[in-house]
């Protein structure tokens, strides 16, 4: 959270929309008049494209266009870089030329992924099978990497500093809950799924893990890769439980659905360390929409699909998110042995790259390390469409232009303008959800 270098644009945006309603005077004005203008502006392009006419997608050619690299007319995306700066936003553009224009053509042209000749559009979810890999290998290793050498540093800092560290008083209260909470979460799993008591114990630590990753790669970027660290827990799992593809789903599930948790109570923690509120009560806060939104969720859930089992996976419930891990799931029986050889060789230069750019990260000196790509964005970029990261990456180029020309306007209205456009169409594609499902009820 005290990091400057991770932004958390989500919770920025929010930041800045509660700050201006309670602002007063005439900056607030003004800046409560860009927020909303932005809003309406990203809004009416969103119902524009959702309602009126459908924007096309415009690419320079069609090969171009089936690796993903066509233009979104995402404001949101947008106001994301806006807020996630120069630094993350070249290093998307950098990651997707990476994957997209460089290593989905080759991946094509060696066979290795197999497109239709005739096949229009943007051809993800075939190149993302493969991408995935090396791309969440670099942000998982990159991320551990550099939080293992700055706890191993930690110690030496504190024992050649001369300024006393201010003692924290111990409150027994967390330990109880994570106490608790391990306890529960393990003995669901082998009372529901019957999974043992090992396996579920070893989903903990892996659930820690990848919460770190993806709280990293959501404060640099804005973007949560849950489906993609879901894989990585899938393929952990997929090593120590061959052929087991309950086990492989369930604790793959609860490690994975713990990193998106921790992902949403990051951008929570970020505004309540702004507006001055306690981290004690944010959790008090937190435990209890958990407890009203499981209800609620599980109620809309059997009210929408009454027969998981049957309604799934069909032509009006695709499922593409739970179509993925069971394929995964499926594909891991044997172990790492059903993964190609190229996919382990990319996993293992994916994690090698990692490796190498976390220790560079941590140890280099800041005024070096700041030139360094982020390696959080690096790896994200291989898991979002080519079109994404560029409007993410156009967000940022533009805002750093603009603070080049007009510093000062920069300064008081770029977060508030950024915030505008993501809030804007996220609540009109919220609208829209709800308005196609009010129809087919």
């Amino acid at each position: 959270l005290n990091d400057h270098g991770l932004k958390f644009p989500e919770g920025m945006a929010t930041l800045e929309t509660l700050q201006h309603i309670y602002r007063h005077g005439q900056e607030a004005v003004a800046r409560i008049k860009v927020l909303l203008s932005a809003a309406l502006l990203s809004a009416a392009v969103k119902w524009v494209d959702g309602f009126v006419w459908a924007i096309p997608r415009w690419a320079p050619t069609t090969q171009l266009e089936r690796l993903t690299f066509t233009l979104d007319p995402s404001l949101l995306l947008i106001g994301f870089g806006g807020i996630i700066g120069i630094r993350v936003g070249l290093t998307l553009l950098l990651g997707a030329l990476l994957a997209w224009g460089g290593l989905a053509p080759w991946l094509i042209d060696q066979g290795w992924v197999m497109l239709a000749p005739d096949a229009q559009g943007p051809q993800f979810s075939k190149l993302v099978e493969w991408l995935l890999w090396p791309g969440v290998s670099l942000m998982v290793c990159a991320t551990l990497t550099a939080l293992g050498i700055r706890l191993f540093r930690a110690p030496q800092k504190t024992l050649t500093s001369r300024t006393p560290r201010a003692r924290v008083p111990f409150s027994p209260g967390p330990a109880m809950g994570l106490v608790l909470s391990i306890a529960l979460v393990v003995s669901l799993q082998a009372m529901l799924f019957g999974i043992d008591l090992w396996m579920a114990l070893l989903s903990i630590p892996l659930a820690i893990c990848l919460a770190v990753v993806a709280a990293r790669v959501v404060g640099a970027t804005g973007i949560a890769p849950i489906g993609a660290i879901g894989k990585l827990s899938q393929l952990s799992f997929g090593l120590v439980a061959p052929g087991q593809v309950p086990i492989n789903l369930m604790s793959a599930n609860t490690a994975g659905g713990a990193a998106g948790q921790s992902t949403d109570l990051m951008n929570d923690f970020k505004v309540g360390l702004a507006i001055g509120a306690t981290p004690k009560k944010q959790v008090i806060a937190q435990c209890i929409g958990i407890f009203i939104g499981s209800v609620v969720g599980v109620a809309v859930y059997l009210a929408l699909i009454p027969d998981p089992q049957h309604m799934l996976l069909t032509e009006a419930w695709p499922a593409p998110a739970v179509a993925t891990w069971k394929a995964v799931a499926e594909t891991l029986t044997h172990g790492l042995e059903s993964l190609s050889p190229q996919v382990r060789w990319a996993i293992f230069v994916g994690a090698f790259s990692g490796v190498l750019l976390g220790a560079l990260d941590s140890l280099l000196p800041q005024r070096l390390a700041r030139w360094l790509p982020s390696t959080a964005a690096l790896g994200l970029a291989f898991v979002l469409p080519a079109s994404t990261s560029m409007m993410m990456g156009l967000g940022a180029i533009l805002t750093w232009i603009v603070s080049r020309r007009w510093p000062s306007v920069t300064e008081r209205f770029a977060i508030t303008a950024a915030a505008g456009l993501i809030a804007g169409e996220s609540i009109t594609g919220v609208g829209a959800s709800f308005w196609e499902m009010f129809k087919g009820l």
